[in-house]
C-alpha cells in the first residue's frame, strides 16, 4: 500500500522527509541570493552628447556594457545587480543624475536566458 508524502513537513513517510525539505529549501534560497538582476537602461541623451555619456556609464559599478544607439534611442545599458533595490539605486542616483542624460527608459528581465547554440 502507497504511503501519501507530505513536502512541507513531518508526515506518515517518516520523519526524514521535513529534512529533506529543508535541505531543498536551503540549496534554493542560495541560488536566489546567487542570481543576479539583468536590466537594460534606454537614454536620450542632449543632442551630440552620446560619447560623453557612455564613458561616464562606464565608470558606474553595476553597469556591465554600454553603447550609443542608431533611432529613437541614444543610448544603451545593461545593469546588473543582485536586488531590484540595487538595480532602482543605479538608475536613481547614477544614470538618471549624469548630466547629459534627458530621459531614461528601464527594461527589467526576467527568467533565464535562451541562448541559441
Amino acid at each position: 500500500m502507497a504511503v501519501p508524502v507530505c513536502i512541507f513537513g513531518s508526515s506518515p513517510a517518516g520523519p526524514n522527509r521535513k529534512h529533506r525539505y529543508n535541505i531543498a529549501a536551503l540549496s534554493w534560497r542560495r541560488t536566489l541570493r546567487v542570481s543576479m538582476l539583468k536590466a537594460y537602461v534606454l537614454m536620450n541623451t542632449e543632442l551630440g552628447q552620446e560619447a560623453p555619456v557612455v564613458e561616464a556609464l562606464s565608470q558606474v559599478n553595476g553597469i556591465k556594457e554600454a553603447y550609443a544607439l542608431y533611432g529613437i534611442y541614444d543610448v544603451i545599458a545593461e545593469v546588473e545587480a543582485d536586488s531590484m533595490e540595487k538595480v532602482k539605486e543605479i538608475v536613481f542616483t547614477q544614470i538618471r543624475r549624469l548630466e547629459n542624460v534627458r530621459t531614461t527608459i528601464t527594461l527589467i528581465t526576467y527568467g533565464e536566458p535562451h541562448i541559441k547554440d
